[in-house]
C-alpha cells in the first residue's frame, strides 16, 4: 500500500524491514555489501572487525539528522566537546566517520527496504570559505562546517543540513 507522507497513516506504513543495505567509505569499510538482510541476522567477528561500525552505519542512515554523530561518539565513550578553528573541530568531529580518514571520499549508505521505501544517505566535504578573523580579540562569526549531511527517503523525501560552528559550539539547523 503506497501512501502519501501527507497522509495522517504515513507514519503507520512509513517503516520497513532493511532488505540490503550498501556502505561505503564509512570507517573501516572502504565497500560493504549486505545483500539478503532477513527477519533477524547475527553479526559476528573479531575485535575491530567492523560490527559497530556496521551498526553505525545502519542508524547513520535511518536517523534525520547529524545530532546522532555526538551520540555515536558519546556511546563509544568519546568526548563530544571540542574547541579550536572550524578546520579544527570539523576534523575532530567528522574525519573518523571517513574510510582511512579520507575526507575527499563521499560516504554512502544505501538501505533498500520494498520497491517503495528505501534510503540514501551521504556524508561529503564541499570546501569552505577562509573567514578572516574579526574583531581586537579574534572572534570570528559562525561559519558552515565544510561537511554535509544528506538524507533521501521515500516519497521524495530529501534533507540536506550543514552543521554551523560558532563560538558557542556545534549547531545544527532545524530541519
Amino acid at each position: 500500500m503506497s501512501v502519501p507522507p501527507s497522509d495522517p497513516r504515513y507514519r503507520a506504513t512509513g517503516y520497513c524491514m532493511i532488505r540490503s543495505a550498501e556502505i561505503q567509505n564509512f570507517r573501516r569499510f572502504g565497500e560493504a555489501r549486505l545483500p539478503e538482510c532477513r527477519r533477524i541476522n547475527v553479526v559476528v567477528g573479531a575485535n575491530g572487525s567492523g560490527k559497530t561500525a556496521l551498526l553505525e552505519a545502519l542508524f547513520l542512515a535511518g536517523a534525520a539528522s547529524p545530532e546522532v554523530v555526538f551520540r555515536m561518539r558519546q556511546w563509544r565513550g568519546l568526548d563530544a566537546a571540542v574547541s579550536g578553528t572550524t578546520a579544527a573541530v570539523s576534523e575532530a568531529l567528522w574525519r573518523d566517520l571517513f574510510n582511512n580518514l579520507d575526507a575527499r571520499k563521499v560516504i554512502a549508505v544505501d538501505l533498500r527496504g520494498d520497491d517503495v521505501h528505501s534510503r540514501e544517505f551521504r556524508i561529503f566535504h564541499q570546501p569552505a570559505e577562509q573567514v578572516l578573523p574579526l574583531g581586537a580579540n579574534g572572534d570570528t562569526p559562525p561559519q558552515q562546517a565544510p561537511v554535509v549531511f544528506q538524507w533521501r527517503g521515500p516519497y521524495g523525501r530529501n534533507v540536506t543540513v550543514s552543521p554551523v560552528v560558532g563560538p558557542n559550539g556545534v549547531h545544527i539547523p532545524p530541519l
